[in-house]
């Protein structure tokens, strides 16, 4: 996938209910959704490699674009409800946290005017810290009524011995648990 990608309400619909040959929803399908924006990063990384602040800028204007993904979701979510009757119901919802790479330009993380590059641990967990934070305020602007975020998933799936990756790993699982996720 591209960093183009979005995802319409149309597209969320055979996902969130099963549609039999008539066309009419019969019954839920998946329960959950993963918001896996894979490719290319603006920036040129990809999610895998490493991402910079802009980067998280504009993953969080994509998710929460209106129309597409989570929006999306939404509308679609309420759609299949309102067929089915789920009153009460909400479909989860699942974001990825993307992989600071050690010695990765980030862009100014402590708000000192100076683009900071990833030395230290600390300074990856905390660009993990940066995408979380602006990702909940976006998130808390919210209203949804049909879906409910639930926590966040790890792109990279992976950890490096010379990264040192486990602690890293630690040291997110640490961040997320202290924002109320999993």
């Amino acid at each position: 996938h591209s960093t183009s990608r979005k995802r319409t309400q149309e597209e969320f619909l055979p996902l969130l209910a099963y549609i039999d040959a008539n066309g009419e929803m019969k019954d839920i399908l998946f329960d959950g959704y993963l918001f896996l924006m894979s490719g290319s990063l603006p920036s040129g990384n990809a999610g895998h490699a490493s991402f910079t602040k802009s980067d998280c800028e504009w993953l969080v204007k994509t998710l929460f674009e209106e129309g597409s993904n989570i929006n999306a979701l939404e509308k679609a979510a309420g759609q299949v409800k309102q067929a089915l009757g789920l009153n009460g119901y909400k479909y989860k919802f699942y974001v990825s946290l993307y992989y600071p790479k050690a010695n990765g330009f980030f862009g100014d993380l402590d708000g000192d005017g100076v683009a900071d590059t990833l030395t230290t641990l600390e300074k990856r967990l905390q660009a993990v810290e940066y995408y979380i934070k602006i990702f909940e305020a976006e998130l808390a602007k919210q209203n949804f009524q049909n879906i409910e975020f639930c926590g966040y998933y790890w792109y990279d799936e992976a950890a490096s011995v010379e990264e040192n990756d486990m602690v890293l790993i630690n040291g997110v699982s640490d961040i997320v648990h202290d924002h109320g996720y999993q």
